[in-house]
């Protein structure tokens, strides 16, 4: 993931509640996030 793409999940993430939520759950990993949101 590009610095340019890393910002622009960031602002997708502060944007979509979901997204939020799924990140803050204890023992979940952020790139199978971003893998499933079609970021990576």
């Amino acid at each position: 993931m590009s610095e340019e793409q890393l910002k622009a999940f960031i602002t997708k993430v502060q944007a979509d509640s979901s997204l939020k939520e799924q990140l803050k759950a204890e023992g979940t990993d952020p790139v199978a996030i971003a893998k499933a949101a079609g970021w990576i």
